[in-house]
């Protein structure tokens, strides 16, 4: 079961461990579209809006994504590089880029333009959560071992780099700070030879 929130705040989307997912009007709290498949199997289990509000991506348990065109309810594809339960979707701001995470334990990025998984990484644990950053440069996963943050144009972990440049960056600092520390007290010292030390006190 999903529910994504529409880009207007009006709106909701609320997909049921079922064939089923609502169109709710949040203010008024009645169901403005019921959207049912022709696949009494399909089970639902996670669900995204695009940026631009049009349109849906869901998440079956059987591991299908499933992309809709909101206007017209309708089912424009259905694709099945997941091998189990698709735990949660997330969009790129821009929208042109969509990311699901599975308990395959696997997390995929989707071209929308091209409606083709352009690639995919095995996080080894069941995925439970998607975040892209604003920029869409960061994908953040998080899963039942780890959380991490991979660079979505290279592929490849931010954590670590991360990491290590706020290590160095903390060394830079502690080192920045005794030398300063050590030339402002020579400079003092040197003050007060020349003006007396009963001119300045450290």
């Amino acid at each position: 079961m999903g529910i994504a929130i529409h880009p207007s705040a009006h709106y909701a989307v609320v997909a049921t461990a079922s064939p089923t997912w609502h169109f709710v009007d949040i203010p008024r709290q009645v169901c403005l579209k019921k959207v049912t498949t022709n696949e009494a199997d399909t089970i639902y289990q996670s669900c995204a809006l695009h940026p631009d509000g049009l349109i849906l991506g869901t998440g079956t348990k059987q591991g299908v994504l499933k992309i809709w065109d909101i206007r017209e309810q309708k089912n424009v594809s259905s694709l099945t590089e997941h091998s189990n339960a698709i735990e949660d979707i997330a969009f790129s701001e821009n929208g042109y880029l969509l990311a699901t995470g599975s308990s395959d334990g696997t997390v995929k990025i989707w071209d929308l333009r091209k409606l083709a998984c352009t690639k995919t990484s095995d996080i080894g644990a069941s995925v439970g959560s998607l975040a892209f950053d604003y920029s869409g440069v960061y994908l953040g996963i998080a899963s039942n071992t780890k959380a991490q943050v991979k660079v979505v144009k290279e592929w490849q972990d931010a954590v670590v780099s991360s990491f290590c440049f706020l290590c160095l960056l903390s060394h830079l600092i502690v080192i920045l700070f005794f030398v300063s520390r050590y030339w402002m007290v020579f400079i003092i010292r040197i003050l007060q030879v020349l003006l007396g030390d009963h001119m300045l006190e450290l």
